[in-house]
């Protein structure tokens, strides 16, 4: 499992396209890695949240803190899919602009 500290220092030396955090993760949950994230000097990529909470008021936490979009557990395999084949869409636009 990483810190923050560690999340932090990986995404600043790989530059991801996207995160999926998981809200409920020990030590530093979900929200807290995605606040320091968004608040380190890196390139903006997607941040997705991954909850088996679904309600309102969680979905609008996240939207709050930053996040792209969230993800209900479990997972539907077909939904992620999509996502990701979005995400490679998007992100061959970028380039070819």
């Amino acid at each position: 499992m990483l810190r923050a500290d560690m999340h932090r220092e990986m995404a600043s030396t790989t530059l991801p396209h996207a995160t999926f955090f998981d809200l409920a993760i020990p030590k530093h949950g979900g929200f807290e890695i995605a606040e320091q994230l968004l608040r380190a000097d890196l390139p903006r990529f997607e941040l997705f949240a991954m909850s088996g909470y679904c309600d309102r008021e969680m979905q609008e936490r996240c939207a709050k803190v930053g996040f792209d979009r969230f993800l209900a557990k479990p997972i539907d395999v077909e939904a992620l899919r999509s996502l990701v084949c979005d995400l490679k869409a998007g992100m061959q636009l970028k380039i070819v602009e």
